[in-house]
């Protein structure tokens, strides 16, 4: 199971998601300064889109791999090897 960034299927879903987390970090009383430095920090990331990360696990062999949350740029999602719950 991981909990993640993603990056956007598409272009536009893609500056959807960066708009909506910059106007909430905002919303929560983030100044310029502090999401100055939250992009900054977030030019280290290598996000994947969730279809692939998904994929990757299938290709590893995780059974059963899915998405269980998608909020815009964040997502939960997970794998099982074998049949078990």
């Amino acid at each position: 199971m991981n909990a993640e960034q993603i990056l956007g299927e598409t272009e536009w879903q893609q500056k959807l998601y960066e708009e909506l987390h910059l106007n909430g970090a905002r919303a929560l009383g983030s100044d310029e300064e502090e999401i100055r430095v939250a992009k900054e920090r977030m030019t280290y990331d290598q996000c994947a889109t969730l279809s692939d990360q998904v994929a990757w696990l299938r290709e590893i062999g995780f059974q059963h791999a899915d998405s269980f949350f998608h909020s815009f740029r964040f997502a939960v999602y997970a794998g099982w090897k074998g049949e078990r719950l």
